[in-house]
This record gives C-alpha cells, sequence and structure tokens, in this order.
C-alpha cells in the first residue's frame, strides 16, 4: 500500500476563476493544509470540502482532499476527489498518478494502467507514471511491459528511487538472468543498505545455481535487516535445493519467527522435515499453515504423505481429499488418493480416483501404471490393457513392467 507523504511548501496556493466567497474558501483550504501537514487527515478532509463548496472549480482542493481520503485508506472517495480534479484541470499530471494508484488499490488494474498512461501524455518528460506502470504491470506478471516502462523511466532520471533493483527483478522473471544481476548490483552499489536488492540478488544467484553467491546474498539481505522473512525463506530454498535439509528447517523457522501469520514459511517448514523424517514435526508444521490458510491445498497434500508414509491410511485419505477441496484439479492428489485407497482396499474408489488423475494429467505415466496395476490384480484384463497401451506411447519401462503382471486371456 503506498501512502502520499507529499507536505506543503508553501500554504498560500494561488487559484483562478471567479469565487463567491475567496476568503473563506482560501482559510478552509489553509487550514486544511495545515492539518494535513499534521497527519489529520479527518480534519483535513473536513477543511477541504468546505473549501470545495465555496469554490468548486479548484482543482488543487479536490487534489489534496483526494490525497487526505487515500492516506485514511478511503480508496473510492479518494478516486472519486481525483477524477474531479482532472476534470477541473486536465492536465493535472499528480492528480493522474494518484488517481491511478487508487485504481490500483482498489484492484481496477486496467483502468489504473490507463490513467498512468493518460499521465504520461500529459508529460512524458517526468519519470513517476513511468516507474508507477511498470510496478503495475509487474504486479499483473506482463514483465516485458513492466521492464519497458522501468528502462523509460531510468532514460529519464537513472537514479529514481528504486529503480535499478525493479529493473533486476523484472530481467529475473523473464529469465534474462544476467542482466538481472548487472541491474541488481549496479543498485547495491548506489545504495549499500538495500536489503530488498540483496534478497532479489538471492534470488536470482538461487535460480543460477551459484549457490555459494545466494546463501551470502540472503545472509546480507538479513544482516540488513534481521526481520526479512522473505530472505530467510530464500535461504531456506536454497538450503532445500541443494538437499542441506536441517539448515533448510532452520531457515525456514526463522522466517516464520519473522511472520508468524506467514502459512508459506510453515509450509516449507513440513517439507524439510518430512525430508528429515521427522514426521511429528512436520505434521505440526502442516497443521500451523492450515490454520492460518484453512485453503491451502499443498498443505494439506504435504499432511497426506506424511500419514501415507507412516501407514495411517485413513487418516492419509482425509488429508487428500481436503487437498482436492481446494484444489479440484490436482492430478497429483487424485494420484495419491488413489494410492491411499488402496492400501486400504477400497479399490473402487482407488479406480475413480486413478481416473480422475488420468483426467486431469493424460500423460502421468506412473498414474496409468497403478490404474493398469489394480485391473490386473482385480482380474480386468481388458481394462489394464487399456492402460498398458497408453503406457506404450508414454513409458516403455512401465508399459513392459505392466504387462507381466496382465493374466493372460
Amino acid at each position: 500500500m503506498r501512502s502520499i507523504v507529499l507536505l506543503f511548501l508553501s500554504l498560500s496556493i494561488a487559484v483562478g476563476g471567479a469565487s463567491a466567497s475567496p476568503q473563506d474558501a482560501s482559510a478552509y483550504y489553509e487550514a486544511g493544509n495545515k492539518a494535513y501537514n499534521s497527519k489529520n487527515y479527518a480534519e483535513a478532509i473536513d477543511d477541504y470540502k468546505m473549501a470545495i463548496r465555496s469554490r468548486p472549480e479548484w482543482a488543487e482542493a479536490n487534489y489534496w482532499l483526494g490525497n487526505s481520503y487515500y492516506n485514511l485508506k478511503r480508496y473510492s472517495e479518494a478516486a472519486a476527489a481525483y477524477k474531479e480534479a482532472v476534470r477541473l484541470k486536465p492536465d493535472y499530471y499528480d492528480a493522474y498518478i494518484y488517481l491511478a494508484n487508487s485504481l490500483d488499490d482498489l484492484h481496477q488494474t486496467n483502468d489504473a494502467m490507463i490513467t498512468y498512461g493518460r499521465a504520461i501524455q500529459v508529460d512524458p518528460s517526468k519519470p513517476q507514471a513511468y516507474f508507477e506502470l511498470g510496478v503495475a504491470y509487474y504486479n499483473a506478471e506482463q514483465y516485458d511491459k513492466a521492464l519497458e516502462n522501468y528502462i523509460q523511466c531510468a532514460r529519464i532520471q537513472p537514479d529514481y528511487p528504486h529503480i535499478k533493483r525493479n529493473m533486476g527483478e523484472s530481467y529475473h522473471f523473464l529469465k534474462r538472468d544476467r542482466e538481472a544481476l548487472s541491474a541488481l548490483n549496479s543498485a547495491i552499489i548506489d545504495d549499500p543498505s538495500d536489503f530488498e536488492a540483496y534478497e532479489k540478488l538471492g534470488d536470482v544467484y538461487q535460480a543460477l545455481k551459484q549457490i555459494p553467491d545466494a546463501i551470502g546474498a540472503y545472509n546480507r539481505a538479513i544482516s540488513l535487516r534481521p526481520s526479512d522473512s522473505s530472505a530467510y525463506l530464500g535461504l531456506g530454498n536454497t538450503y532445500y535445493n541443494s538437499e542441506r535439509y536441517e539448515e533448510a528447517a532452520d531457515a525456514y523457522k526463522a522466517a516464520a519467527r519473522s511472520d508468524p501469520s506467514w502459512a508459506t514459511a510453515f509450509f516449507y517448514l513440513g517439507d524439510a522435515y518430512k525430508k528429515l523424517s521427522k514426521n511429528s514435526d512436520a505434521i505440526e508444521a502442516y497443521r500451523k499453515a492450515i490454520s492460518i490458510k484453512p485453503d491451502y491445498a499443498s498443505a494439506y497434500l504435504g499432511l497426506g504423505d506424511i500419514y501415507y508414509n507412516t501407514e495411517r491410511y485413513k487418516e492419509a485419505v482425509d488429508a487428500y481429499k481436503s487437498a482436492i477441496k481446494y484444489n479440484q484439479n490436482s492430478a497429483t492428489a487424485y494420484f495419491y488418493l488413489g494410492d491411499a485407497y488402496r492400501k486400504l482396499d477400497r479399490n473402487t474408489d482407488a479406480i475413480d480416483a486413478y481416473k480422475e488423475a488420468v483426467r486431469i494429467n493424460p500423460e502421468d505415466a506412473n498414474v496409468h501404471y497403478n490404474l493398469g496395476s489394480l485391473y490386473a490384480k482385480l482380474g480386468l484384463p481388458t481394462l489394464a490393457t487399456d492402460q498398458y497401451r497408453e503406457l506404450v506411447r508414454l513409458n516403455s519401462e512401465l508399459a513392459t513392467k505392466l504387462l507381466q503382471q496382465i493374466p493372460k486371456q
């Protein structure tokens, strides 16, 4: 969430046009400015409204009314005030910027992007609209367009705050990691205290499998900001992907301590404990993730795996069914559910689960094999042969293995 921290350099801003009560309007406006600078936004709103009542055509009063609403997170009312400001003053660059910010906070992304574009049309020589439009595109996962706008912002003002870091992030998501490294290292040269740049640098090094460099970058981010839960998570992922599960668990625990409401940190902690065969700890971590985010399908899936691996098949079934409840297109959950049903000799249910897995992901050879193997066990050679034919196309080794189980007809 953005906040507007602009202060008035002068409380006597000239206004044009006729007015029924210019002295009253100016007095209310100056009172609003004083309240705004003291962060008394509710009082500022009342004063700006009175100024506008006396002088309805005053664009600046509407703009600062919008800023006051914005700082109170009353985005709809802020947007209405900014819209009035640009109606009265169509070349009001700042009003377009903050109107777009309000629309973005209202999740009206397309309208926000259009409005940033209007600011650019008003004054293409200013950097802020390019930067904000880049952020909007980045949040919409349109990284190529984000980068395009960031580059334009940097051309106008190379030292614009966070521009190099943001360029680095966009390069990274476009898989242009060498360019990402260059941008992020440049950001760090400009501001050695930029912990977020170090964190993103760790992400890039991890993608390039430069593990020592990734660990170093994450640790540097943590040293600059010990409460940086994202850096701990990135560090944990680096250790996990390097099969250093004890260190991964320690990093995930630190992430969870930094942000106890972050379900993802507990989920990854559960995964690390699962790799370490610390089943009780894994169950506790997955349950914590679910308590924070009750629709966390992946956490239910991990919980089901622990129950399955410890032969608690009924509990595994319940966990996998919960995973499916919150992600009905999870072929993996249906596949594992089929395996759990099979352990309980609930073969009809197992077949139904495997069929759903095949429907969602018909290219998964393991599902075809398990389904075919169950058909063979149940004395259904025709159905088993159908799965064999699929495996001939997908995985010849599994096809051969299944063929050996199918009874001769």
